[in-house]
């Protein structure tokens, strides 16, 4: 499982307030660096302790890591949410967003949907999970056939 609530996801509860304010943190916590090699070789393998005491998520590839580490927090502060994937045709692109109080969240974004802003935006939801891996993100080539099969489609 991905979300692991250690040492590092304890101490960030006392940091966070509300989700604002998980945006907030996270965007202090996490730096956001160029692509490499190494991207691909670390993409969905980390869990949510990992992810925060790395310190790092990949610039345009992180919604996945972002998600994974706002879940774990929010479950250590006692609020359920769950991982979602969702697509826009129009974009032509596949993201990660949580679902928490009956909202989309975009956590990078720090921005909230209803189900009406969320269809009006062009999203999406076609998965919903605890994690990257019980939605079947396990390794490179998985973001490739979901490509296929949600924006070919």
């Amino acid at each position: 499982m991905q979300i692991v609530i250690g040492e590092k996801i304890r101490e960030a509860v006392n940091s966070v307030d509300d989700l604002f304010s998980l945006t907030k943190f996270l965007k202090k916590n996490l730096k956001s660096i160029p692509l490499d090699e190494k991207e691909k070789e670390i993409r969905w393998k980390r869990n949510s302790e990992e992810i925060l005491k790395d310190g790092y998520v990949y610039n345009g590839k992180s919604c996945t890591d972002i998600c994974i580490v706002a879940i774990a927090i929010l479950k250590a502060k006692g609020i359920d949410s769950e991982l979602v994937k969702v697509v826009s045709k129009k974009r032509n692109a596949l993201h990660n967003m949580v679902f928490v109080n009956n909202l989309y969240f975009d956590v990078w974004a720090g921005v909230f949907f209803d189900e009406d802003g969320f269809k009006l935006n062009d999203w999406v939801c076609v998965e919903r999970g605890l994690d990257g891996w019980s939605l079947g993100l396990r390794s490179f080539e998985d973001e490739r056939k979901d490509m296929i099969k949600y924006l070919k489609s």
